[in-house]
């Protein structure tokens, strides 16, 4: 039989009881009787008798219960279950109809007299009663990180509104079963940087029946975000990064302190202004990585990331490689096309957030041979060459200046009578340390005169490498007595410069420290040197060290005693003295155009 007809006769008619031999119905007050005949009982006991007995089987119970509490008829146990149905039996509201042979109904067979029904009209069938709805609604509030955003006013149609919590939750809790427009606010935030306050939101959610919707909601920021930057976290990905050149001095020296309302900042047309603009060099052709990061105004408030767009004035210096962004603090790389100066400003939903200047240039190899001095006062040393070189490079590459060096080997000057009568200038004292307390002029006349004595000897080889057209000279000068200084140029701009001991990182500062002065440039302290540092960085010659947090870029540097020729606000400078040479290593925009290129 179809399953789905037998469960309709049965809601319609009733539901069966009984064994084989003895078949009931039992069926409800407003079913119809026109082939059914009514079972009689005396009293209340004589109806829980004869239940008592058709309902034995656990199957048949079950059965009668379920289509009984659907008239209402329901108890815990079974007892007071048939207590219950004989009462309703009783009084009519339930009836057993008999399930006897057609002869029977009509006082045959047993010759029992049994009563006909009149038959009544049928009525439509009563739907079974729905249960109660069961469906439950929450609403979670997060930022672009994730985390929880509290004191959103959010909105579930017809359920009202609600704030969230500290956990970023608005629990409805439950709810009607239906679909709800949901949307969140909260004063000051809004999809676009300048725009106008927005709601975040989801229309058209469906919550059913029967389960627990949970919808998610990222609550856009109060948009007053900026970008600045800093070097990249890997040395070798830039070149040179300056963040003094445009100092601003202040306890948070940015050009975005304090933030503007909506972040709505100008890009200055003087790349000089002392807005903390970093200068960022960049060679023609090539790649300079740096790091982006992006500040901004409240706890809660998250850069707008996906508006942010990036723009170098003019175009024809270098462009954009890293086109957007997914991240707070996230690598940002730029590519060097011509010669000249420009500014890359970061614009979201058309206004100024963020920049920096870029100065671009072809890189430049220059060369430099490298030999050791030999005289009755020196003695031989041994270097890395290859690391003399990288470490210089590592250096110089900031101007973008690239050395190749050459070693031309010794140098023997110990038979020239000559030299031996200078070079005995320079140390005062017998046995004593090279230049102790001797004068400028004698250091220069001895320097000059041993250049010339080398580059004679080196000329005259007839095996073994010879100087090289234009390079500049590094030789090793290292006393057996030892130096007073750690080395020298002849004078500024002038080709030739030493080293006065041994090789190590000291000996290597030295050498990259010498060399820029053989390409031109000065000491802080210098005045004819003025044009290659930003006034308000040399005027701090001479003045205590304070300690200054470290970089992406520079180390951490401890509080010092002040130097004529360090500078407080730049002390690891190359040219000037800083005491720790490892940390001596970088030059500034001013150095980057005054240092020479041939």
């Amino acid at each position: 039989m179809d399953w789905n007809l037998w469960r309709g006769r049965v809601e319609e008619l009733g539901i069966k009881i009984g064994d084989i031999t003895a078949r009931f119905e039992l069926m409800n007050q407003h079913e119809p009787t026109d082939d059914r005949v009514s079972r009689r009982f005396v009293d209340h006991d004589e109806a829980l008798r004869f239940l008592r007995r058709q309902l034995l089987s656990d199957a048949v119970m079950a059965a009668a219960r379920g289509w009984a509490g659907d008239l209402g008829v329901q108890h815990r146990t079974h007892k007071g279950f048939l207590q219950l149905l004989a009462s309703a039996i009783i009084s009519g509201e339930i009836w057993v109809a008999e399930l006897t042979p057609a002869s029977a109904r009509q006082g045959g067979g047993s010759g029992k007299k049994v009563d006909p029904i009149p038959p009544r009209p049928r009525p439509d069938p009563k739907p079974k009663p729905k249960p109660k709805p069961v469906a439950e609604l929450l609403v979670i509030l997060r930022n672009l990180f994730g985390k929880p955003v509290e004191g959103v006013m959010v909105t579930a149609g017809a359920l009202g509104s609600m704030k969230t919590d500290k956990d970023g939750n608005a629990n409805f809790g439950t709810v009607a079963p239906g679909t709800y427009d949901i949307s969140a606010e909260k004063p000051g935030h809004g999809k676009k940087r300048n725009g106008i306050e927005e709601k975040d939101e989801k229309k058209g959610v469906s919550v059913p029946d029967g389960s627990k919707t949970v919808v998610n909601l990222v609550q856009h920021p109060e948009c007053a975000n900026v970008a600045f930057f800093e070097g990249s976290k890997t040395r070798a990905n830039y070149f040179g990064f300056d963040h003094k050149t445009n100092f601003k001095a202040g306890p948070k020296p940015e050009y975005w302190t304090p933030v503007p309302a909506k972040g709505s900042l100008t890009m200055p047309p003087d790349k000089l202004t002392f807005d903390a603009a970093r200068w960022v060099s960049v060679a023609v052709g090539k790649e300079a990585e740096l790091e982006i990061n992006y500040g901004f105004l409240g706890s809660d408030c998250i850069p707008c990331l996906a508006n942010s767009t990036f723009e170098v004035v003019p175009a024809s210096v270098a462009e954009v490689v890293t086109a957007k962004i997914g991240a707070k603090q996230a690598v940002f790389k730029i590519k060097g096309k011509a010669e000249g100066e420009a500014s890359l400003k970061v614009v979201c939903d058309g206004h100024d957030v963020g920049w920096f200047r870029i100065w671009c240039k072809v890189e430049k190899t220059l060369l430099v041979d490298v030999a050791t001095i030999l005289t009755k006062r020196t003695k031989s040393v041994t270097f890395d060459l290859a690391g003399l070189e990288t470490y210089m490079n590592d250096i110089l590459r900031q101007a973008l200046i690239k050395l190749k060096l050459t070693d031309l080997g010794e140098v023997d000057l110990s038979a020239d009578t000559a030299l031996e009568k200078i070079e005995d200038t320079e140390y005062p004292v017998a046995g004593g340390t090279f230049q102790k307390g001797t004068a400028g002029a004698t250091d220069t006349a001895f320097l000059t005169a041993a250049d010339n004595a080398a580059l004679k000897a080196l000329k005259a080889r007839t095996t073994g490498a010879k100087p090289q057209t234009g390079a500049r000279r590094l030789y090793w000068y290292v006393s057996k007595t030892g130096a007073e200084w750690g080395g020298e140029n002849i004078s500024i701009g002038h080709k030739a410069t030493f080293i006065y001991y041994e090789d190590g990182t000291e000996a290597r500062n030295t050498g990259a420290h010498e060399i820029s002065h053989s390409l031109g440039l000065h000491h802080p302290n210098d005045s004819a040197g003025s044009a290659e540092f930003a006034a308000h960085n040399s005027s701090t010659c001479n003045h205590a060290v304070e300690e200054i947090a470290a970089t992406n870029t520079e180390p951490k540097v401890l509080a010092h005693a002040k130097h004529s020729n360090v500078m407080a606000s730049d002390p690891t400078n190359l040219m000037g003295y800083w005491h720790d040479k490892t940390a001596r290593k970088h030059l500034r925009y001013h150095q980057w155009k005054a240092i020479a290129r041939s």
